[in-house]
């Protein structure tokens, strides 16, 4: 324990520093669903060489973030498949394993949060007023 305490101080700096940056990342305006953390969690375990400190920076970096855009009621699954993102993800580096990783990442993220919407209650009747809407003005 002695020895994590002692490496997280010598990667604080780095730590602070790229959780500062991806935080702003998720602030700054961007497309949908279209910021680098997923990625981050994906390379950090590789970049930092101890997933505990991976782990850390991306919590941080969403905690920092979420602070500014404001809190919400899955967060806590968004913070768990981005910390399963980071346990699975290979400390060796090969690109077939980068590329296979990136397409598992992002599909379980999206697969994950999309029934989590669904969930919503009348997301379902909001969505078919919507198409109603969309008709109406096709027809008239």
């Amino acid at each position: 324990m002695i020895i994590f305490i002692n490496f997280v101080k010598s990667q604080l700096f780095y730590i602070i520093f790229f959780s500062t940056i991806l935080a702003l990342y998720r602030i700054i305006p961007h497309p949908p669903n279209f910021t680098p953390i997923i990625a981050s969690a994906i390379m950090a375990p590789f970049l930092m060489k101890n997933k505990m400190v991976s782990i850390i920076l991306v919590i941080l970096a969403m905690l920092l973030s979420d602070l500014i855009i404001g809190f919400h009621p899955y967060q806590l699954v968004i913070y768990s498949l981005l910390i399963l993102i980071s346990l699975v993800s290979p400390k060796i580096l090969k690109y077939k394993n980068l590329i296979f990783y990136g397409i598992f990442s992002s599909l379980l993220f999206f697969c994950k949060t999309w029934k989590l919407v669904l969930q919503i209650p009348n997301i379902e009747q909001s969505f078919m007023t919507e198409k109603k809407e969309q008709n109406h003005y096709l027809v008239t």
